[in-house]
């Protein structure tokens, strides 16, 4: 798996509302849209589509490994609940834990996986953890995944996948443009503050292993969307 940087975000997820896809003449479509072709310029269908992000100023420095540590505490012996869940639609991605925990701190670690083991792209999610002694919710971003060092058999989860015409659409609705985060320095002190921008880079992959492709840098309008084309390397 490619190089990740996983982060605590300490702000809010700005949210653009965004067109359907039967968007009435005269209308702009703010929708992501393009299409995936392979190297003979053909129409690739049913092919992965997931976005890379860059942010304002440029973050350098990126971790080998793609995990972050969930601690919670119970002031005794109890049950405790961990999910991952989809920032949108609260839709649960990966369980993490639901069972007996001792009196005390415990962490659990995600691996930036769902479920089914793919990885999930770069993006913002919710961390739940459920105790005893309450509830409690916060916000996970992920960032950057090195989306063209991933292992030939690596399966990625999609944000998008192709039609039969190497089609796709990807409504802003969800993005995390706008998403401003800030940095500690473990005692509580900000000494850096990012901001993901709206320039993107739209990568897919196909069914055959190691079929991938991304598109150029692309700023994304907000009214207007963006549309690209993706070749898939051999």
């Amino acid at each position: 798996m490619g190089l990740t940087r996983i982060l605590l975000a300490t702000a809010t997820l700005a949210l653009i509302g965004a067109c359907n896809d039967a968007t009435p003449p005269g209308e702009t479509n703010s929708d992501i849209r393009g299409r995936v072709v392979d190297a003979l310029g053909q129409p690739v269908a049913g092919a992965s589509v997931v976005l890379q992000y860059a942010t304002t100023p440029p973050m350098t420095g990126k971790q080998d490994k793609p995990q972050t540590s969930i601690e919670f505490g119970l002031r005794e012996t109890g049950h405790a609940a961990v999910w991952i869940s989809d920032y949108c639609d609260g839709s649960i991605l990966r369980w993490l834990a639901d069972g007996d925990f001792p009196a005390g701190t415990s962490a659990i670690t995600w691996d930036g996986l769902d479920d089914e083991g793919r990885i999930l792209p770069d993006g913002a999610y919710q961390c739940h953890v459920v105790t005893d002694d309450g509830e409690r919710a916060w916000t996970l971003l992920l960032l950057f995944q090195e989306y063209g060092g991933f292992a030939a058999d690596a399966a990625v989860a999609p944000l998008a996948v192709t039609d039969h015409r190497g089609r796709f659409t990807l409504a802003q609705v969800c993005l995390p443009f706008g998403y401003v985060y800030a940095v500690d320095n473990g005692l509580g002190d900000i000494v850096e503050v990012f901001t993901i921008n709206r320039d993107v880079r739209v990568w897919a992959f196909g069914a055959a292993a190691g079929a991938r492709g991304s598109s150029a840098a692309v700023t994304v309008d907000p009214d207007a969307g963006a549309y690209v084309t993706v070749t898939l390397d051999p």
